[in-house]
């Protein structure tokens, strides 16, 4: 399994409660940090997007997604975070797995799933970074 590498989050976040913290890293790259063993639900997802879209000042943006060891998404959760709700404002996301289960979970998002935006896994997060900017060149 290759190494995770997340960055340091020295930098304080724009939002924090107890399962998220919240990144603008630029104009529209924002970064979503789920905190370790966070139980994520229907509710949780409709929190980040509407500070997303704040963030974002209510522009379309990049979603950098990154799973905090051992945190769970519910069934739930992740049915809706394919729906046009969720989805709305979003060019395209890249996942941070650190885990078999989190790879496991984003595969089957991605392939069955199927979202409406480009969407890929990734395990290191400057390499996340680097793709999502490769698409604002586009």
């Amino acid at each position: 399994m290759a190494k995770c590498t997340f960055s340091d989050n020295r930098m304080k976040a724009d939002f924090e409660n107890n399962k998220a913290l919240i990144y603008k890293l630029e104009d529209d790259i924002i970064k979503v940090q789920i905190k370790d063993s966070a139980s994520i639900e229907e509710e949780d997802l409709l929190e980040m997007k509407d500070f997303n879209k704040k963030l974002a000042e209510d522009k379309n943006y990049y979603l950098l997604f990154i799973a905090g060891k051992d945190a769970h998404i519910s069934k739930e959760a992740r049915e809706k975070s394919t729906e046009k709700e969720i989805s709305e404002n979003k060019i395209a996301q890249a996942f941070v797995v650190q885990s078999l289960a989190h790879k496991i979970i984003v595969n089957f998002f991605i392939n069955i799933q199927r979202p409406s935006m480009p969407t890929k896994m990734f395990t290191d997060e400057k390499e996340a970074i680097n793709w999502l900017k490769s698409l604002k060149r586009k």
